[in-house]
């Protein structure tokens, strides 16, 4: 279990306070992130140019990567043309977690991304389509195979990722952009969870494997800033992919909220919808849970006597071992708005210390902000 967060920002202007306000909210989203992976931490900056800074440190968990000076390197060239951050937290699977040629994001090609999860027909598929890979991380395999089939166009397309995905199997949510098109992040979410929030002040979606830390994150900033726009947050739905483009978030508000009736009879408010409000493409993603157990040339005979030879190079669904019938799994993303919830994995005291310490550590709090 990995932990992905990070950002997609508008092309607007901002202030010197706003910039450094995004970097430590990308800083305390892997901070929390630390509860599901510890092994190392990995930041990448994407420009509007499709330039890539990259930061990936074995051993440093989480926020305290905001102690290497190299973190602080990439982290502070997030600005007016940067597109998009991508952060990982990595709890070790397959791989060394010692080499920093393992741990994410990756940089395959014009691909760049992040995974959660774990991917079981790796030895397979780099051996059937001859990648060449730097490490030895299962999640490699993944952003190699992407840069191989979209080798030769000038975008990736949905059915580089589909297949691609489907060919691996194993358990995943990633996140990753194409830097020929570096405006546009894939978020594909499958077995594991993700989360989003958009907060207009900033201009800027981010995104983390959890709710609760982009809710408390959220709230966090609040309490320094003195500002009390709610920011609303959606839950992803399972194996979908959203693909989000930062140019169709350009005067969004998500604050016109519409007002609803519930089955007691008051009145609430509820967020648009997620897709429709940000000019969101969304496609299906293979489900391949349950399969994930069969690995390495066993994976690729499993897959042929199934499908037949030409698994590579086709589209399949996973069928149910039982009655062979195929398997829909989906699930609507479901939308909330943004608050502390009644009860969360994070410590409380210990979120109010980070209060504290983001304070002392040279944050300045508008007049008359609370906490």
């Amino acid at each position: 279990m990995c932990g992905i967060a990070g950002a997609i920002l508008l092309p607007k202007s901002r202030s010197r306070e706003q910039n450094t306000e995004i970097q430590h909210r990308i800083t305390q989203l892997l901070y929390y992130m630390e509860a599901r992976g510890s092994d190392g931490t990995g930041l990448a900056v994407v420009s509007r140019d499709g330039t890539v800074s990259r930061y990936r440190a074995p051993g440093v968990s989480g926020g305290y990567a905001s102690y290497d000076p190299n973190y602080t390197k990439v982290l502070r060239g997030i600005g007016y043309n940067t597109s998009i951050v991508i952060g990982h937290t990595r709890a070790s699977t397959v791989g060394n977690n010692k080499d920093v040629e393992d741990f994410h994001p990756f940089t395959c090609g014009p691909i760049v991304g992040c995974h959660n999860g774990v991917f079981t027909g790796c030895d397979y598929v780099t051996k059937a389509h001859g990648l060449n890979l730097r490490g030895v991380c299962d999640s490699e395999v993944l952003f190699a195979l992407l840069a191989d089939k979209s080798a030769g166009k000038p975008v990736i397309g949905e059915d580089d990722i589909y297949d691609s995905l489907n060919e691996l199997g194993g358990m995943y949510t990633v996140a990753f952009t194409d830097t020929r098109m570096p405006n546009r992040i894939f978020l594909g979410v499958g077995d594991n969870p993700l989360a989003v929030s958009y907060n207009e002040r900033l201009g800027c979606l981010f995104w983390a494997s959890t709710e609760d830390a982009l809710v408390l994150t959220a709230h966090l900033f609040s309490r320094l800033y003195g500002d009390y726009n709610p920011e609303v947050t959606w839950k992803m739905g399972e194996y979908t992919c959203y693909v989000v483009d930062s140019q169709n978030i350009q005067g969004k508000s998500v604050l016109m909220l519409t007002l609803t009736e519930g089955k007691d009879g008051k009145k609430k408010t509820k967020p648009k919808d997620f897709e429709s409000l940000f000019g969101v493409r969304t496609f299906k993603l293979p489900y391949r849970y349950g399969m994930w157990w069969a690995g390495g040339d066993e994976w690729g005979d499993y897959l042929t006597a199934r499908y037949g030879s030409d698994y590579l190079t086709g589209r399949f669904a996973a069928e149910d071992a039982d009655d062979g019938e195929p398997v829909v799994r989906t699930r609507r993303a479901t939308s909330t708005t943004s608050m502390l919830p009644a009860s969360s994995h994070i410590n409380r005291d210990f979120h109010d210390a980070n209060v504290e310490g983001l304070r002392q550590s040279g944050h300045r709090r508008k007049k008359g902000a609370r906490g």
